[in-house]
């Protein structure tokens, strides 16, 4: 059992607690222990955040030294692509909305996929462009099958093929094997989970 103690309050907090302490049917003094646990809470949640936080910072820092070295492998500066990679990203952007496209082509900038499919724009980074035409062909497996609000909430479901990832972090992270595989796996009614 805890033990109590006198606390001595301000005049005002005790008439504000018995007026509150009133409405939900406490005392003056439950009232206060009530908010003294709200407090408590709160300060919690500050604290919890603040780890959530830090632990963000690391993944984004750790996200970059990735790109780096993404943006450092070999690849022909143009992949061609049918449809053209602009009109592909135009397709996914309608389908997906501009963030979910930018974020699957391993894009830190949520708009820059609307970017990709404006002529006059610059062409999506080598290592996106794999992964948008990848995206779409999976796209266009699934809507062709399943319909495509069927393929919009595929693309942004937990998959248990994928370990409960989504296809678009999947397929950010270069899954693309797995992430096919999954795709195929809708479309054959083949998941037996």
């Amino acid at each position: 059992m805890s033990s109590m103690i006198q606390v001595r309050v301000d005049g005002g907090l005790f008439e504000a607690a018995k007026t509150a302490g009133a409405v939900a049917t406490r005392s003056a003094a439950e009232q206060i222990r009530h908010w003294a646990r709200i407090g408590r809470e709160f300060e919690n949640a500050a604290q919890v955040e603040a780890a959530e936080k830090a632990q963000h910072a690391d993944r984004l820092e750790a996200f970059a030294q990735l790109r780096e070295l993404d943006e450092g492998l070999e690849e022909p500066e143009y992949v061609e692509t049918d449809p053209s990679i602009r009109e592909i990203t135009r397709r996914l952007n309608a389908a997906l909305g501009e963030t979910l496209v930018a974020a699957l082509a391993y894009s830190d900038d949520p708009k820059a996929s609307h970017g990709w499919a404006t002529e006059d724009s610059l062409l999506p980074p080598r290592g996106a462009i794999t992964r948008l035409a990848f995206a779409y062909a999976q796209w266009q497996k699934i809507a062709a099958a399943e319909g495509e609000q069927v393929a919009r909430l595929w693309f942004v479901g937990d998959n248990p093929l994928l370990d409960n990832e989504t296809p678009v972090n999947a397929i950010r992270e270069g899954l693309l094997d797995e992430v096919g595989r999954a795709a195929q796996a809708l479309v054959d009614d083949s998941f037996a989970g």
